[in-house]
């Protein structure tokens, strides 16, 4: 249940601090305390705004403590190389780009206020914690700092890049009369999803249970739903109705009935792992929670039909259906290597994925799975610009580059003819596959060549 409301406050937290942009300015009002920060150069504003978009900073190289069972750690989260909001990460550039453009305007010492806020904020928003820490971070997003620091300039009708780049709650959309081109435009509203969130809601608004909301209801309906789960008491195993760190499960083996209790430490019987405590499982074949295996016995199985994963205890791995330690740097190993490194040429050496260093396959490189992995963003980030090649992570071929297939380019840009070309709309396409917006306009019209749609932002 936790990873589902942690999600639900990034989805917020994202829609509030990164939906509006601009040039750097310096806001009169002091609010939030002490004097305002120091002024911001343009670079490092754009920094800001992308660390904030994905949030990436707020765990960034800590360990999460299991707040369940207080002390104990669970796992340290990799500390993300500098690139992840550097030259070469695209929305860094995005945002830089309409800030240089005067797109968007931005009052820095609001900006830093919120910033710094949200760290705060976000060291206490675990586990056990969750509830207690809600009114909190209400208060915080829906602070002056974090709603008014960013603005869009653009007026309706005008280009666009970004959705931040619109002035009110605008969106950035294909143009009806040109759909190779993006202007800020009136939302449509309606039906939405996490995904077409901005696009169909507008910036400023939130996608919850399929329908726009404004941030203030959205806050106030996830509260409400917080404050009325159960510390006790009878519950439905296929709805999240506990408190904290209980589990809607039976009270005793055998049982059928169920409770809110805390996660099973014995052989109960169960429906789902998250029934039971973290050092339990819940056995596929006996639905019953079991203590996860350790090294050198038959990995434990979980989940249904073609869903099911096998599992050991923490700080092990499953390879060949048993269990075994996850090699170290220097150690031999197959595929997998503890956190923070690569197996390369059959031994595990450290590696933080930049340019330059070792790697075994793309994902060593990708640092946007760890945003993924780590965070909940509203919509998938754009591939990473860093990909595997002769063991050595590189930078991704720019436009008019030589490439051999798609994945060797840049965002935005696929491999035609060994070289580099873009993708984006008004680009020249064929089907619909050669366009990031996944739409090629006027081939079924008998022309040759049909021109791509304008893809919405992502941001």
């Amino acid at each position: 249940m936790h990873s589902k409301l942690l999600r639900n406050y990034s989805l917020l937290c994202v829609a509030i601090v990164a939906a509006h942009l601009i040039i750097v300015v310096s806001s009169c009002s002091s609010g939030g305390g002490g004097g305002a920060p120091p002024p911001l150069t343009t670079e490092q504003v754009a920094a800001l705004l992308c660390q904030q978009n994905s949030e990436a900073y707020f765990i960034n190289g800590s360990t999460l403590l299991d707040t369940c069972n207080p002390g104990e750690p669970i796992l340290t989260v990799p500390t993300l190389p500098a690139q992840v909001c550097g030259p070469d990460a695209p929305i860094y550039n995005w945002y830089l780009a309409s800030l240089r453009a005067n797109r968007i305007q931005v009052a820095s010492d609001k900006l830093q206020r919120c910033y710094q806020k949200t760290i705060a904020l976000y060291k206490t928003v675990t586990g056990a914690n969750l509830s207690a820490s809600y009114a909190q971070f209400l208060a915080v997003k829906l602070s002056d700092d974090c709603q008014n620091s960013v603005l869009g300039q653009v007026a309706n009708g005008q280009p666009c890049t970004l959705h931040a780049d619109c002035q009110g709650n605008s969106a950035c959309l294909p143009t009806p009369e040109d759909l190779t081109q993006l202007t800020c435009q009136n939302p449509p509203g309606g039906k939405c999803t996490v995904q077409t969130e901005k696009a169909v809601c507008g910036k400023n608004m939130v996608c919850k249970d399929d329908k726009c909301l404004t941030r203030s209801a959205a806050f106030k309906s996830l509260a409400s739903s917080i404050n009325a789960l159960k510390a006790s008491g009878p519950c439905d195993p296929g709805e999240n109705q506990c408190q904290g760190c209980l589990a809607c499960r039976p009270n005793a083996p055998g049982s059928t009935e169920t409770l809110c209790l805390p996660r099973a430490k014995e052989a109960v019987t169960c429906s789902d792992t998250s029934q039971c405590d973290r050092t339990f499982y819940c056995d596929r074949a006996t639905k019953v929670c079991t203590v996860l295996p350790t090294v050198g016995q038959p990995c434990g199985l979980v989940g249904n039909g073609l869903l099911a994963t096998e599992v050991c205890a923490v700080g092990l791995t499953c390879e060949q259906h048993k269990c075994k330690k996850i090699p170290l740097v220097g150690e031999a190993c197959d595929q997998t290597c503890a956190s923070g490194n690569v197996c390369a040429k059959g031994k595990c050496v450290a590696s933080t994925g930049a340019i330059g260093q070792p790697c075994s396959q793309g994902s060593d490189c990708d640092w946007f799975s760890s945003l993924r992995r780590w965070n909940y963003p509203a919509a998938e980030p754009p591939e990473s610009p860093y990909y595997c090649v002769n063991e050595t992570c590189a930078l991704k071929k720019a436009l008019n580059e030589e490439c051999a297939i798609s994945l060797d380019c840049q965002y935005g840009a696929r491999c035609v003819n060994t070289k580099c070309e873009s993708e984006e709309g008004g680009a020249s396409c064929k089907q619909h596959f050669d366009c990031m917006s996944r739409y090629c306009i006027n081939i079924n019209a008998g022309t040759k060549m049909g021109q791509c749609k304008a893809a919405t932002p992502l941001i």
